[in-house]
């Protein structure tokens, strides 16, 4: 027996020791989970894009070598030219026509320079640059959503450990329930029937108890996988439902404010502006079709016929092309068309999603004022509902009412207890989804990372 206590009282300390609050599930997800991870990669994808993008703006620099060898009169002579290799014996009709076979290693050190391009380039890098800070968006958005999941199913952790708990005191119930009938029929006061019933309801009550260990086990390892850990190690929460509503009951928000800070805060929606910022540039890009093009090129060669990198002659070379697109078929009319209609589709989706913050937060808002009248129903029906039971029991005990009576009695008190812990995990979740509609959830629970 000393040793069964022994084992118990360590189980019972490491399972307190091993419980976390809200905050550390979502921490450790922001830093530990699959998801933020990619979309950490996908962010980052983005900004090097961009990068890649800008290096338009520089000088192109690169090294180029070459080794051919070819009895093709212009390519013989280019090359003995280049490597001032013509020969006296070369100048006749053989020499011209049918000349032998000469292998010739060129190398050269190239550079280009765009030094105008109407605009084009700076357009480009300006739209990749807006399209990379909506990446840096969408990835705190990504963190809030999975602190979000977080939130919800630690929410749905503490409800179920809630339920289990009322379970286990409605199993409790039962068992008295039944002894009341048991010692009642030995001494002839109730009938077979009213012990038979007793037992169907106290094996109803546990059934219940199996599911609702079930789902807490289920919601427990979901905890765990959501915050980057392991589903075979179920997550340990040390808070019930009640626990978090003492803590958060006091909790209100103003529509009106509520919504002006979505639209101030809400990253999605600061993607959305910036796509929009992306493609304005893209359509100034397409403008700049209309001017010239104009690069700097330059190039220093040398040449040998012996082996790579030989010098035996050198040249260099330095000018600049101009380009002016005269017609192309209507094709640069219809690009600039084509990205006026693509800016004006993210305008327009951006004015959507303005709307559609708006509506999420005033639903949230709404959802939250409900949820507090339900709470405050609730907790009256439940009193009402023990002290229909404590009255039932008496007059049971006193002959007056039958075990169906009881245990329907019971059953509204079971009924009314699922809608008092409903409404809180309702409130609970109406608070969570305010702040993550108006997206300040992370500052809500006092997680770093919230703004970018």
């Amino acid at each position: 027996m000393v040793r069964f206590l022994v084992v118990f009282l360590f189980l019972f300390v490491a399972e307190i020791s091993a419980a976390h609050d809200l905050k550390y599930f979502v921490s450790r997800a922001l830093s530990e989970s699959e998801a933020v991870k990619s979309a950490m990669w996908m962010r980052k994808a983005s900004n090097y894009m961009y990068k890649e993008v800008k290096g338009a703006l520089f000088p192109k620099l690169w090294f180029q070598s070459d080794a051919i060898r070819s009895n093709n009169p212009p390519f013989v002579w280019m090359s003995k030219m280049s490597r001032a290799d013509v020969t006296p014996d070369m100048m006749n009709l053989k020499g011209f026509n049918d000349p032998d076979a000469v292998t010739n290693f060129s190398s050269s050190i190239n550079l280009t320079y765009p030094l105008f391009y109407g605009g084009a380039i700076k357009s480009v890098v300006g739209a990749n640059k807006a399209l990379s800070r909506a990446a840096d968006r969408l990835y705190a958005g990504s963190k809030e959503r999975i602190a979000f999941e977080v939130a919800k199913t630690y929410l749905k952790v503490c409800w179920l450990k809630s339920r289990v708990r009322a379970a286990e005191e409605f199993v409790k119930s039962a068992k008295y329930h039944l002894r009341q009938a048991e010692s009642r029929y030995r001494t002839g006061m109730a009938l077979k029937s009213d012990v038979l019933k007793a037992k169907v309801y106290l094996a109803q009550t546990k059934e219940r108890l199996v599911r609702e260990e079930t789902s807490l086990d289920v919601a427990r390892r979901k905890l765990s996988m959501l915050s980057g850990g392991s589903a075979m190690e179920p997550a340990v929460v040390d808070v019930d439902l009640e626990d978090l509503f003492r803590e958060l009951k006091g909790y209100g928000e103003d529509r009106e404010k509520a919504v002006e800070v979505a639209l101030r805060n809400r990253k999605d929606l600061s993607a959305y502006k910036l796509k929009v910022e992306a493609k304005e540039k893209q359509v100034d890009a397409a403008r700049a079709d209309y001017f010239p093009k104009v690069d700097l090129v330059s190039s220093f060669r040398w040449y040998g016929h012996n082996y790579p990198l030989q010098g035996e002659q050198s040249d260099w070379m330095i000018g600049g092309i101009l380009r002016l697109n005269l017609f192309d078929g209507f094709a640069r009319e219809n690009r600039i068309k084509r990205a006026k209609a693509e800016r004006l589709e993210a305008e327009f989706n951006y004015l959507r999603k303005r709307k559609e913050v708006a509506l999420e937060v005033i639903s949230a808002v709404e959802r939250l004022k409900e949820a507090r009248s339900r709470v405050e129903i609730a907790v009256n029906t439940v009193e009402e509902a023990k002290e229909s039971l404590r009255i039932m029991e008496k007059r049971y005990q006193q002959g007056l009412a039958t075990m169906t009576q009881l245990t329907d009695t019971q059953s509204y008190l079971e009924e009314a207890k699922a809608m008092y812990l409903g409404a809180l995990h309702d409130f609970l979740l109406a608070v969570y989804s305010v702040e993550y509609a108006k997206g300040t959830l992370l500052e809500f629970l006092g997680v770093g990372g919230g703004k970018r």
